[in-house]
């Protein structure tokens, strides 16, 4: 497998590619909230679709995640980087076929910028694993424990993730309690989730299902919001795998 770093227009992205050929199918994986692009399961999912057919997988950093430059983090230039991320991904295999894989945050962002992805990738096939539909809710929640929600409204900002600190600010709350994206989709998707995670319930998943009778699910027993290696991760890569190479 062929990895390379590069950016566009100030996103450090990498790409997974079978080989120098041509590609077959193309895809974008967006990670989760203080995630980034050197994500285990996107690399484990390259392998297993590099590994099936003439795939390349390509991934960014958001912005305050990562190796991105930039510590101010928007709804707003999280969607500017994924929309120039897809754009990338179209001139490049104008012929092949397209796929994104979202995870948690960046589930959020991909059913946000649904309209923005179809127009610039076209016909593509959708999985999304462990999407925060109720991003806002799930946000406040995961920060409330130690008192972030209360000094983000008093303060202005507070600081969280692991690895690389993520200063959030009240203004990126306000994007997310804005736009919701637990509402109707026209768009066939398939959803993985595990029904042991407490950070995306399975009620927001049951939710977002109610509302959208043309998404198919898999549940993955046990798992919760991080898939725990061997049989938890096995079982969400062929689900998408086989969603990927029989779409629609």
């Amino acid at each position: 497998m062929l990895i390379n770093y590069f950016d566009i227009a100030g996103t450090p992205c990498k790409s997974h590619a079978s080989g120098e050929g041509a590609v077959d199918l193309a895809v974008l994986a967006i990670h989760g909230f203080a995630g980034s692009k050197e994500s285990p399961t996107i690399a484990a999912l390259a392998e297993e679709l590099c590994s099936t057919c003439n795939a390349i997988v390509y991934c960014f950093d958001f912005p305050a995640h990562g190796a991105h430059p930039s510590d101010d983090l928007t709804v707003a230039a999280c969607r500017d980087a994924l929309v120039g991320v897809a754009r990338h991904v179209c001139e490049q295999h104008a012929s092949a076929a397209k796929a994104v894989f979202a995870t948690s945050f960046g589930g959020y962002m991909a059913l946000r910028c649904l309209d923005e992805l179809e127009e610039i990738l076209g016909r593509f096939s959708l999985v999304l694993r462990a999407p925060a539909v109720k991003m806002a809710e799930t946000f406040e929640q995961t920060i409330a424990g130690e008192g972030g929600l209360d000094r983000l409204e008093t303060i202005g900002s507070v600081e969280c993730g692991c690895g690389r600190t993520i200063v959030v600010r009240r203004h990126f709350l306000e994007e997310l309690r804005a736009h919701d994206v637990c509402k109707p989709h026209s768009k066939p998707m398939l959803i993985i989730h595990g029904d042991s995670d407490n950070v995306v319930t399975p009620a927001d998943i049951a939710d977002f299902m109610e509302q959208n009778p043309q998404a198919s699910l898999v549940q993955i027993p046990g798992a919760g919001h991080q898939l725990e290696g061997g049989e938890q991760l096995g079982k969400a890569l062929a689900a998408a795998r086989d969603f990927y190479l029989n779409p629609f």
